[in-house]
C-alpha cells in the first residue's frame, strides 16, 4: 500500500519544457539525472508496494543528527525498511571507499550517506517509541548495472531483489503499520529549495498545446471541435484533455499562478467556456473578477 508518493514538481517542469525551449548542457544533465532517479524508484515502489506501508520520498530530521532524504521506506509487521534507490547503468568497480565507472567517473561511497540516513531513522524511531527493527540497504535498481569489488552486504542488486523480497508476505495492513507511516508523514520536511529545476525564463518559453501522445506542439483549429488529429502521430484526441494538460504545464513552466487572461493566450484562444470550465473544475481559484489567479492544488 503506497500511503506517500513521490513529489514530481521538478521532472513536472523539465517535462512541460520539452518542445518549448532549448535546454543548456546543465539542465540536460539536471533533467536526465532527475527522471532516472524517479525511474529507478518507480520500478522499485512496484515491487514493494504489496509487501506493508510505502512510503516514497520522505525526508526526516532527528535532533543533534540532522536531516536525511529517503527513497522508499517500508513499513512491514515488526519491521521498518529503508531502501536508497541508485540507477546506474554499466561496468563499475569498487575500490578505496569509491565507485568508479568505465568511464572513470568516481562516485562518493553511497554506504557512507546509507549509514547516516539510518542512524537518522532509528534514532527518530527510538524517540517516538518505535522499537521494532530498522533495516537499511542500498539497491541498485539497473540490470544492466556490474559492479566489482568487495560491496557491503546491504548492497542489494536487482538479480537479488526477488530472493531478498520472499521474506516479507503479502498480507492485510495492521493498523500499527498505518500508525508508523502517517507519524513518519507527520515529520517529513522537504527540502523544497534544494531541489528546484534549473529554470528558463518564462518569457522564453514557448506557449502552444501540444499532442499529449507524440508530445509535439501543434495549430489547433478549435472552432466547433471536440476532437483534435495530431499532424504528426494522427492520434486523434478530445480538446478539453489536451487543455487540461496545456493548462498544467503553464501552472509548472510560470512557477506560480496564472490569471485567466495568460490562460487563453497560453492555449491559442479556445472557447471561452470550455476554458472557464476547465479551470472551475481541475484548479483552485484565488481572488475575484479579473484579477483572479489559477493553481494546481487540492483540485486536480
Amino acid at each position: 500500500m503506497i500511503l506517500q508518493t513521490a513529489a514530481l514538481d521538478k521532472l513536472n517542469y523539465y517535462w512541460s519544457l520539452e518542445e518549448r525551449c532549448m535546454l543548456d548542457e546543465s539542465q540536460h544533465s539536471d533533467f536526465v539525472r532527475t527522471a532516472l532517479g524517479y525511474s529507478g524508484e518507480k520500478t522499485f515502489v512496484e515491487m514493494v508496494k504489496d509487501y506493508g506501508v510505502v512510503l516514497w520520498d520522505v525526508t526526516l530530521s532527528a535532533p543533534f543528527l540532522g536531516s536525511a532524504q529517503y527513497d522508499v521506506l517500508l513499513i512491514t509487521a515488526g519491521k521498518l525498511i529503508h531502501y536508497d534507490i541508485k540507477n546506474f547503468k554499466g561496468q563499475f568497480k569498487f575500490a578505496e571507499g569509491r565507485l568508479v565507472s568505465s568511464y572513470n567517473r568516481h562516485y562518493h561511497n553511497p554506504q557512507h550517506q546509507l549509514e547516516r540516513a539510518h542512524a537518522i531513522l532509528e534514532a527518530l524511531m527510538q524517540q517516538s517509541g518505535y522499537h521494532d527493527k530498522v533495516e537499511s540497504y542500498l539497491v541498485f535498481i539497473n540490470e544492466h548495472f556490474h559492479v566489482s569489488g568487495a560491496v557491503d552486504s546491504s548492497w542489494l542488486m536487482r538479480g537479488q531483489l526477488h530472493d531478498h523480497l520472499k521474506r516479507y508476505r503479502k498480507s492485510v495492513i495492521q493498523d500499527t503499520q498505518l500508525e508508523v507511516g502517517r507519524l513518519l508523514i507527520d515529520y517529513h520536511h522537504p527540502f523544497d529549495h534544494l531541489n528546484q529545476p534549473l529554470r528558463v525564463p518564462f518569457a522564453e518559453v514557448q506557449p502552444g498545446v501540444r499532442c499529449p501522445e507524440c508530445r509535439k506542439l501543434g495549430q489547433i483549429i478549435y472552432k466547433g471541435k471536440i476532437h483534435h488529429e495530431c499532424a504528426q502521430c494522427h492520434k486523434v484526441i478530445k480538446i478539453t484533455e489536451m487543455l487540461r494538460a496545456s493548462l498544467n504545464e503553464l501552472f509548472y513552466l510560470k512557477g506560480e499562478p496564472f490569471t485567466y487572461r495568460e490562460a487563453l493566450e497560453w492555449c491559442g484562444h479556445p472557447s471561452r467556456s470550455t476554458l472557464q470550465r476547465l479551470l472551475n473544475q481541475h484548479f483552485t481559484k484565488a481572488g475575484h473578477t479579473k484579477g483572479a489567479t489559477y493553481s494546481l492544488g487540492e483540485k486536480k
